[in-house]
């Protein structure tokens, strides 16, 4: 299974739950997103736990990042 983008829906709902202000989410079939906030900073969220950390360095950039972040 590929990486899949959060719906608008699980977005507002992860954003509520970790406090970030999201621009993007993804899963990639488990039970831990990938987040990048509106300031382009990398997370992870686990569904489970609702544990959730910075992924600095983040591990991989999406081409979403490329289309909301241009510089």
């Amino acid at each position: 299974m590929g990486t899949q983008p959060l719906s608008d829906r699980t977005v507002r709902r992860v954003s509520r739950n970790t406090g970030l202000v999201l621009a993007f989410g993804a899963a990639h079939g488990g039970y831990t997103y990938s987040l990048v906030t509106v300031d382009h900073r990398h997370a992870w969220y686990d569904l489970k736990s609702g544990d959730w950390g910075w992924d600095d360095p983040p591990r991989s950039h999406f081409t979403t990042c490329r289309q909301l972040f241009p510089q």
